[in-house]
């Protein structure tokens, strides 16, 4: 009985029969008027026409378009609603003039960039690739900065908890799955220790990513603990367009010194402590130095939108650097956003651009692999070309 009575109040559950509830009061609605149904055949055949012209003319994937375009036309009525709810993301102006003064806010604290003219070893594919990133992505170049990379969860876990016990003014941390086990229940120790000793301590996860493995207003039991908490787009079992808008992103910035992104996200299964998929293979990469900057100002231009009542001053978290702490590198490093708020797809495009200008190999290893056409033409053409393509995916046996 208490098993049932779980399952009847899991937030899931009840948030899934609400849509339902709301798709068959739909349907109810064009059932019981079944009598105008010449009249709103008309009416959907308008509106069709209408919504595959506009998804024809727009700039996305072609892929993306046939997806849409195939339901519309096969399932009356209901394949046009389906796309007016789920097929696009809705921004309200103010939504957008507010992002806009983020961004430049953003833009202004970029301070000791690199700019690609300062570049001086040569590699005009590497600046073109910079070049549109800073114009389309938020993102700076930085140097100065040294790298570790992580071949799985198991090990970031490890280096993520040592960095945390060294944080000094505050730690920054955004991700789209948290749950309750081994690896957050270890980090949120540490969160809430450090907040205690009196560090700025923020976290934002995504309220749909979260929807199964924390219980509802989860931010209340992290602000008890004295850390602040944001949840990015609070899943509201309504039909809308914003459904789709999720934070998908995975940082952790301590002093604006250290940042770590990749993969992984804050759960047993990707540091396998517990077992869903077989063995899972995620990586990720540690950045220490003038870089995690960039991932700072990532995450406070997030906050500031998500969390509306904000004063911050992004020049207050600006780190200070000792010589020993700054180590010369090698190469260049520009953390970028893929964001919503434009028709620029940034996370693609800086994929296509690397595969089209690769000499030698590409190597791609991925836990998910769903490659569309213009994925599928870039690799199958750079292997045309002599270079070395090999692709990993690893599964369970």
């Amino acid at each position: 009985m208490k098993n049932l009575i779980k399952i009847i109040s899991n937030r899931a559950i009840i948030i899934g029969l609400l849509i339902l509830l709301q798709l068959g009061l739909l349907f109810a609605i064009i059932v019981r008027f079944e009598e105008y149904f010449v009249y709103f055949y008309t009416i959907y055949i308008i509106v069709s026409a209408a919504v595959i012209i506009k998804i024809i003319n727009n700039r996305s994937n072609p892929a993306y378009k046939i997806a849409w375009i195939i339901p519309i036309m096969l399932i009356p009525i209901f394949g046009t609603v389906i796309y007016l709810v789920f097929g696009r993301i809705h921004f309200t102006k103010e939504d957008k003039q507010m992002m806009s003064i983020i961004q430049e806010k953003e833009k202004a604290a970029n301070l000791k960039t690199v700019g690609t003219k300062e570049i001086d070893d040569g590699n005009l594919d590497a600046i073109i690739q910079s070049n549109y990133l800073s114009q389309y992505g938020e993102g700076a170049l930085f140097q100065n900065t040294t790298s570790k990379y992580f071949p799985l969860g198991d090990s970031a876990f490890k280096a993520m908890l040592e960095e945390l016990e060294k944080a000094e003014k505050y730690i920054f941390m955004e991700y789209f799955i948290v749950e309750e086990g081994k690896m957050w229940n270890a980090i949120l120790d540490v969160l809430e220790r450090k907040a205690k000793e009196g560090l700025d301590v923020r976290f934002i996860y995504d309220d749909f990513g979260c929807l199964t493995t924390l219980p509802h207003h989860y931010y209340r039991k992290l602000e008890n603990m004295g850390i602040k908490c944001c949840v990015f787009n609070p899943f509201i079992p309504v039909l809308s367009p914003i459904f789709n808008n999720r934070d998908h992103r995975k940082i952790t910035v301590i002093d604006g010194k250290v940042a770590f992104t990749g993969g992984i996200n804050l759960a047993d299964e990707y540091i396998n402590e517990v077992e869903r998929f077989g063995h899972w293979k995620d990586n990720s990469i540690m950045l220490k130095g003038e870089a995690a900057w960039g991932f700072t100002l990532l995450f406070l231009s997030l906050w500031e939108f998500v969390y509306k009542d904000n004063d911050d001053q992004l020049a207050d978290f600006y780190p200070e650097f000792n010589k020993e702490e700054l180590s010369l590198s090698e190469g260049y490093y520009q953390p970028y956003v893929d964001s919503p708020f434009d028709s620029e797809t940034v996370g693609i495009n800086v994929y296509l651009n690397l595969i089209n200008r690769a000499k030698k190999y590409v190597y791609i290893t991925t836990p998910y692999l769903i490659i569309d056409n213009l994925l599928m033409e870039a690799l199958c053409t750079a292997a045309k070309g002599g270079v070395d393509v090999r692709i990993i995916v690893p599964h369970k046996p």
